[in-house]
């Protein structure tokens, strides 16, 4: 395989659902206006940290990571292309609601967690995990991907994938080999960008995970939990 790194990901600036507690998943929003300025000072860091860097954008095709991409995409001079394969989990009934009116079913003990769907047409991780993990295995293979002309396009492009925080999850799960039922679980904040790559040795490693020190320069703190 030829290598094609770093590896960023970003998880899309602030929606609506996280001013509000709503459960995100596919419901189909824009940023709001912290968003569209978390986006815009991520954008200026990423142009300032990657000068002559070939680029290669690629972003999922919900509203919110569109309008992140773009944002990203007009700063550093590359249109991004759009995937189906990096869009949310899909968690069918409760998306967009209010985490008040989107309660999950509990989890049936005598069932996998992995291969349960909580409503008819959910996405159950497994199917999750394999849906995003194989579309990364064919990206860093330069295999032929619907919505790219010829692989060649990726050439030894930087990647830059605009996507969601239960992808960004995954990916970063497969990245260090951990299949479904062992992944490590994160948080991913809005707007912040992780960094993947392989050492001289080989090694796949962690550059930066959940990294936001744009944000907090800027004056956006986003406080420990307590």
């Amino acid at each position: 395989m030829k290598r094609l790194l770093p590896l960023l990901l970003v998880r899309h600036a602030e929606a609506p659902h996280h001013v509000h507690e709503a459960a995100g998943g596919q419901a189909e929003t824009g940023l709001t206006d912290m968003g569209l300025k978390q986006a815009e000072l991520l954008a200026v860091r990423l142009k300032r940290e990657l000068p002559g860097v070939a680029l290669f954008l690629a972003s999922s095709e919900q509203k919110k990571a569109r309008q992140t991409a773009d944002i990203l995409g007009q700063e550093l001079g590359v249109a991004p292309r759009f995937f189906a394969e990096l869009e949310d989990l899909n968690i069918s009934d409760p998306a967009g609601k209010s985490k008040g009116m989107a309660h999950l079913p509990v989890t049936p003990t005598d069932e996998p967690s992995a291969d349960w769907q909580p409503y008819p047409g959910a996405e159950s991780w497994h199917q999750f995990y394999q849906r995003v993990s194989c579309f990364m295995e064919s990206l860093l293979a330069r295999e032929d991907i619907p919505g790219i002309a010829k692989a060649q396009e990726l050439g030894d492009a930087a990647l830059i994938l605009v996507t969601h925080a239960a992808v960004i999850q995954v990916v970063v799960n497969w990245w260090l080999g951990l299949d479904v039922e062992g992944m490590i679980r994160m948080e991913i904040t809005p707007a912040s960008l992780t960094v993947l790559r392989i050492n001289r040795r080989g090694e796949r490693m962690i550059e930066r995970l959940n990294d936001t020190a744009h944000l907090y320069a800027a004056g956006i703190i986003d406080h420990i939990r307590l």
